[in-house]
């Protein structure tokens, strides 16, 4: 919701799992992926790391309810454009992506 209120013109995807990331990315063009690093099946951090394999354009922005120092360096080096903890506000969360966008 907050995605569609700060961009109205996007299309926005809800995927529950890294596949079905991947899948909606191989039928639609993506510009941004909002990845939690806590996920079913598998770790944020891994998911990551195939989603740049998969569209190496793609901008990432992890967040986490887990504010690890070493976790988000591991993000950023695998590409993620930012890292967005959960416990920021709605209007903190809502600039911090913007800053990344």
């Amino acid at each position: 919701m907050l995605l569609q209120q700060m961009l109205p013109d996007a299309q926005v995807f809800e995927a529950h799992s890294v596949e079905t990331g991947l899948a909606i990315g191989g039928t639609t063009r993506l510009n941004l992926a909002l990845l939690d690093v806590q996920l079913p099946g598998k770790n944020g951090l891994e998911g990551l790391a195939e989603l740049k394999a998969a569209f190496p354009d793609l901008c990432v922005v992890m967040f986490s309810g887990l504010e690890d120092r070493e976790l988000v360096f591991e993000a950023l080096r695998l590409g993620a454009m930012g890292f967005i903890p959960k416990s920021l506000s709605r209007q903190e969360f809502a600039a911090a992506l913007q800053d990344v966008l």
